[in-house]
């Protein structure tokens, strides 16, 4: 009957799944035409070029692009552009979001009225970062590179104009505590009916260049976190046929099968079916593979490189087999965390097929997570280390040694917590793993756990801290059973959390909020990786807004840092106040500045609502 059931749920995702097709593809995916414009070096950033819209239809552009290819200069590729392109970001338009309110309930769970005001301010962000497919993309949807979607949506912020999959688990999040259930259904609709139905899969983002790869698969647990919510029970009718469908993709697409003492298991892996540099990194891709990694197949430095894309992960030395980005080897890894995600999701969809009255399913979704429960336990736990580890199937072992798994690990042995996987734990166990824990350096620091404790220069690690990966630590540590060292511990990582967020807002007056932050140092970005820090930012604000929720009667805003006697790392107002010799002056004005500007704002926003 399981196998049956599988069977089933993989015929009736095969048929509709394409890789980038279609009349845009030689424009927008692949071929000479966007080698030749993405190596050109016109561009400092290839996602520039691929957001374009095109100003003629795509069969002239690809005419014109012959004739170009015939003569290529870099006057004639920028001339080029000029004539068939418009500038990126003409296909979506700021939107109204029909549910945003001024005095969001959030407010009301927290203590402290710097921060309340704080989230007074996240909460007019989202009218910031509200969008809508501009109407010409339903009308000429050849001419954009953008997936049409029907209802308004949250984006991340900076050069991520579209939305993304994962990103949304914690836009929502923030989104649900200021009280916007209208615009979280909306979004559900879009990945359910405009893209997961039609695709077969949910893309990393609506762009047609990422329709070939996903992103972890947290959809079901935003239609989850949305019934939660208060959001309508009869939802669920029609979202959890698409919901199985999904979970057949990962299971028929993204499975692999590791056998151990005569033993075999089913898990999952990132491994993305592209042999082509990204499209919207393109000149990085090719250099790479052209460059450092010239020794191996080009093809499966450019798989690795997607499958790290889809990880949410892009780059980190987790996936690496050697020193550097060169050796990346994504799909040789099977990730705790996606499997972790991929149990909760097994959970979530018996849990949503006994409401349905579906018992069959139900079933058989508790006998998979079980399986993979199991299989997890077995393969990725390190039960002398007390750590959940990922699997590398190169080598057939655990990535557990200082070889494989340096040092103390990823950031992502936290997400078996959050999913459960530590529930039956005993105490002596649960205490053993949080003394690991703090011994490794992951409680401690600035801004919360880092991505890794290595030094790569890619962005998924050392010093980088990433919003989703305190989000997981914090509810990990909070769900280990009877243990009031780990749920302090969360506390305290939250409280971090908020420190670090609320000193960057807070710099220079700007009330800007990144996409990563360091672990050196509280309110500093992050840095590394292909492209420079980006503010806005979506799951910064979601992750923020989640804890003020949570921990709000706790939680209380920091003063803002105390001023080094080195000039060294400090900005220009810094600077002038050390000189000055007034910093408690200039703190209280501070403070009072960021409280009229929230307020002006506030009311700004709501105007702009109200017209």
């Amino acid at each position: 009957a399981k196998m049956w059931f599988l069977c089933v749920l993989v015929f009736a995702l095969a048929a509709g799944l394409e890789p980038c097709t279609g009349p845009t593809s030689q424009i927008y995916c692949s071929g000479p035409l966007l080698k030749a414009i993405q190596l050109s070096g016109i561009f400092s950033d290839s996602k520039t070029f691929v957001d374009m819209p095109l100003l003629a239809p795509p069969e002239q552009v690809i005419a014109a692009g012959k004739i170009l290819l015939q003569n290529i200069t870099t006057d004639n590729i920028r001339a080029f552009v000029t004539k068939y392109f418009a500038a990126p970001g003409g296909d979506l338009v700021p939107c109204i979001l029909s549910d945003w309110g001024s005095s969001p309930s959030v407010l009301g769970a927290i203590a402290d009225p710097t921060l309340q005001d704080f989230a007074a301010d996240l909460n007019v962000k989202w009218l910031d970062l509200g969008r809508m497919v501009s109407p010409n993309v339903s009308a000429q949807p050849n001419q954009f590179s953008l997936l049409s979607v029907q209802k308004p949506f949250v984006i991340p912020g900076g050069r991520f104009r579209e939305f993304y999959y994962w990103d949304t688990y914690w836009i929502m999040q923030g989104l649900l505590a200021c009280d916007m259930n209208v615009t979280v259904q909306g979004m559900l609709e879009n990945f359910l009916f405009d893209l997961l139905e039609p695709l077969g899969l949910v893309p990393n983002g609506n762009r047609v260049y990422y329709t070939q790869r996903s992103q972890p698969p947290m959809l079901t647990l935003m239609v989850g976190l949305y019934l939660d919510s208060g959001g309508d029970p009869g939802f669920l009718t029609n979202a959890l046929p698409l919901l199985d469908k999904e979970y057949a993709f990962w299971m028929a697409n993204r499975s692999v099968t590791v056998t151990l003492n005569g033993e075999s298991f089913t898990l999952n892996r990132f491994d993305a079916p592209v042999t082509a540099p990204r499209p919207e990194s393109y000149a990085e891709d090719f250099r790479l593979a052209q460059g450092p990694a010239a020794s191996r197949n080009e093809s499966l430095v450019y798989a690795a490189l997607a499958s790290a894309a889809e990880s949410g992960w892009d780059f980190s030395s987790r996936w690496f087999a050697g020193a550097g980005l060169g050796t990346i080897a994504t799909p040789n890894i099977v990730p705790v965390d996606l499997n972790s995600i991929l149990y909760v999701v097994e959970t979530t969809l018996a849990d949503m097929h006994t409401d349905m009255g579906n018992q069959s399913a139900a079933a058989l979704y508790n006998i998979a997570a079980a399986a993979r429960a199991d299989a997890m336990t077995k393969l990725l736990f390190d039960s002398t280390r007390v750590r959940w580890c990922d699997l590398n199937i190169s080598s057939g072992t655990q990535r557990n040694t200082t070889t494989s798994c340096p040092g103390a690990g990823f950031a992502s042995q936290f997400v078996p917590l959050w999913a459960g996987l530590a529930d039956h734990w005993s105490p002596k166990t649960v205490a053993s793993h949080v003394a690991a824990l703090r011994s490794d350096g992951w409680l401690s620091g600035a801004s919360g756990p880092p991505a890794s404790f290595v030094n790569s220069t890619q962005q998924w690690d050392f010093p980088n801290v990433w919003p989703p990966s305190v989000w997981f630590a914090v509810e990990g540590l909070a769900r280990l059973p009877s243990s009031p060292e780990a749920t302090a511990a969360a506390r305290d990582l939250a409280q971090k959390y908020i420190t670090s967020v609320y000193y960057g807002w807070a710099d220079q007056g700007a009330h800007n909020m990144f996409e990563k932050y360091s672990n050196v140092a509280a309110g500093r970005a992050g840095g590394g990786g292909e492209y420079d820090v980006q503010t806005g930012f979506g799951w910064s604000n979601g992750v923020a807004l989640s804890f003020l929720q949570s921990y709000g009667d706790t939680l209380v805003a920091p003063t803002l840092p105390a001023l080094a006697s080195s000039t060294e790392g400090l900005n220009s107002w810094q600077i002038a106040v050390l000189s000055a010799g007034c910093v408690t002056a200039a703190v209280l004005l501070a403070v009072a500045v960021f409280q009229l500007h929230r307020r002006c704002r506030a009311r700004v926003g709501a105007f702009y609502f109200v017209v």
